[in-house]
């Protein structure tokens, strides 16, 4: 008896998995008989491509920017030679801060003698004269007025030439 309800079973369940295959293998032949007649999107044609006009370096009688030569590193020439600051004077407190991140606050007058007042990037305020090193570039105070300070630093170009330059400070309002 046992026997015949598992073979009972058995067959019923081939029946079933029979009639689930061929439903599917009719729904795959119907989709690509479908899809056959379906007509595709038409792609869009590619956009042109415009010519790149080419580029003339017209600039010969200048430096080759990438020559060997401008890629050495550079030195710094001596005080000794008479071309460079003096690197073996003792560095001022202002001298430890690039010149754009001091400002001036004020100045002090007396009878002959002119201070600025410079503050820090932490806020300490210190005083200066004519003749006084600031900032990073070997700057040198040249002259103190009510609301600037004029001060020539000393860089180095790109051939390692010692060059002035010109810079301001003016007070913070």
């Amino acid at each position: 008896m046992i026997r015949k309800i598992t073979l009972l079973v058995v067959s019923s369940l081939l029946l079933l998995l029979t009639a689930c295959q061929q439903s599917e293998k009719e729904n795959l032949v119907k989709f690509v008989a479908n899809s056959n007649k379906m007509k595709a999107k038409e792609i869009e044609p590619l956009p042109s491509i415009k010519p790149i006009e080419p580029y003339a370096y017209s600039a010969q009688e200048y430096d080759e920017p990438f020559d060997v030569e401008n890629l050495k590193p550079r030195r710094v020439i001596s005080a000794r030679t008479g071309g460079g600051p003096d690197t073996n004077r003792r560095r001022e407190p202002l001298e430890n801060y690039p010149l754009d991140s001091l400002t001036m606050v004020g100045t002090l007058f007396r009878e002959t003698e002119r201070r600025v007042i410079i503050q820090t990037p932490e806020g300490a305020v210190q005083t200066a004269v004519v003749g006084n090193y600031l900032g990073q570039n070997y700057g040198k105070i040249i002259s103190i007025d009510e609301n600037e300070v004029a001060v020539e630093e000393q860089v180095l170009n790109s051939a390692g030439a010692w060059v002035g330059r010109d810079a301001r400070i003016k007070v913070d309002q």
